[in-house]
């Protein structure tokens, strides 16, 4: 979809193709009725995503409360929001840093009418609703304005770890996946008899004694994010230092060969 746009080099249509797509799923989620349930219904069961996945993709869908969270009517929204991140790339690419600004102010505005807009359809991850998209893709640009202001026009030592994960994305998204999902599947018992897993119980045992639930699950995610940007530093670190020895030692190794070649050319 987006690389369509790409393609195409229609930025003028973005806005609209995005503003477009989020309407259009917003109309389906309230108007459209569910055999059963009715139309506006987000319940797990009742909502028309969950629905239609049935529909068409039964026995092949993973098995969560709220169906798959890949679902093929949410794949509308799921676009919008590339959308928005596309038009702050371009934005970027043809004002650079100056347009950091600019692009805050825009992130911001999105940000207040997808709040707004919750007030009719909610915001709810799991079915990426219109409001969700437009709510936290206007926070993501927001967000990239800060750090533009902050870090990238200015040295920032603090920022050092946030770099590291930007350079190394897939890397970090494959490592903490495969930690995570670890994690999950290590049985582990709560307290109170309930039963958990290695997830749960390091939040239990690290933080549920001394915050409330969500500030745990929160404090759960930014020392788990920490734990990946400390790893990922270590290995890219090491890896820089043996990538700078090698570039030293090239020069000496292509003295040696040209000196080899010099001898042989006078021997002949």
């Amino acid at each position: 979809g987006v690389e369509a746009f790409l393609f195409l080099r229609r930025p003028k249509a973005e806005a609209f193709a995005a503003a477009g797509l989020l309407l259009l799923y917003d109309f389906l989620l309230i108007r459209v009725p569910v055999p059963g349930h009715g139309a506006g219904v987000l319940t797990p069961e009742g909502n028309l995503t969950y629905w239609l996945d049935q529909l068409l993709f039964a026995g092949h869908l993973e098995n969560t409360a709220w169906g798959d969270p890949e679902g093929l009517l949410s794949t509308l929204s799921a676009l919008a929001t590339s959308l928005l991140g596309l038009m702050g790339g371009r934005l970027l690419v043809r004002e650079g840093a100056s347009g950091a600004r600019g692009l805050g102010a825009w992130g911001l505005a999105l940000a207040t009418l997808g709040a707004l807009w919750s007030t009719v359809l909610p915001l709810n991850k799991h079915l990426w609703t219109s409001s969700f998209a437009l709510y936290t893709g206007g926070l993501a640009l927001a967000g990239l304005a800060v750090c533009l202001q902050t870090i990238e026009s200015r040295t920032a030592a603090w920022a050092k770890p946030l770099e590291v994960l930007g350079r190394h994305a897939l890397a970090v998204y494959i490592l903490a996946g495969f930690l995570y999902g670890i994690q999950e599947s290590v049985p582990m018992a709560l307290p109170g008899a309930l039963e958990g897993n290695l997830k749960l119980w390091l939040t239990a045992r690290l933080f549920e004694s001394w915050m409330s639930d969500k500030a745990a699950s929160l404090a759960y995610a930014l020392s788990f994010t920490a734990l990946m940007a400390a790893a990922t530093s270590f290995v890219a670190e090491r890896f820089d230092r043996r990538q700078q020895r090698s570039l030293a030692r090239r020069p000496e190794a292509e003295h040696d060969a040209g000196a080899g070649r010099e001898h042989e050319g006078q021997h002949d």
